[in-house]
């Protein structure tokens, strides 16, 4: 693939898609599907020894349906998640060599609004361990601000714990 932008600089970049299947089982509300068809674009880029970016640039469509009546709403959503990972690389403390801390803060914007799960922000901070050249592990915490349907305020702040094992292909 062409490279789109910084012609000469070393970094790489990626141009995603996919679906997402989402299904809510709604204790005081009707239960609902969602299909979330996306294309992304992220660029890697710098990639220091102590230091990388990651930045991620996401459109996702939104198609909510009602499992009742099977009725549906379309949103379009726009999201940018700002990556920011420190590596400790062993030298000052031996043992940390591998180690690495992740930080990510995550911006979303509603084009068309959907029914149900309506983000503004996300955000977390973590440790990982690279296990070897293919496997890592993380945990992060992380803070989540949002609202449950369009009727609602944003009003809700939920806490994230993340337990994460990772094989990279």
């Amino acid at each position: 693939m062409p490279r789109l932008i910084f012609k000469k600089e070393p970094y790489r970049e990626f141009l995603t898609g996919g679906v997402g299947f989402y299904f809510t089982n709604n204790s005081n509300d009707i239960i609902r599907l969602e299909i979330r068809p996306y294309q992304g674009y992220i660029l890697d880029w710098p990639d220091w020894t102590r230091f990388r970016l990651w930045h991620y640039v996401r459109l996702e469509e939104r198609f909510d349906l009602n499992t009742q009546n099977w009725t549906n709403t379309f949103g379009l959503r726009l999201r940018y998640l700002f990556d920011v990972t420190f590596k400790l690389q062993g030298d000052v403390i031996p043992e940390a060599k591998g180690l690495y801390v992740p930080m990510r803060i995550e911006f979303f914007w509603n084009l068309i609004g959907a029914k149900q799960f309506n983000d503004v922000l996300r955000t977390n901070i973590g440790m990982g361990y690279n296990i070897s050249r293919k496997w890592r592990t993380e945990v992060r915490f992380g803070y989540q601000y949002a609202r449950n349907t369009t009727e609602e305020d944003f009003a809700t702040n939920d806490i994230i714990y993340q337990a994460r094992i990772y094989l990279l292909l």
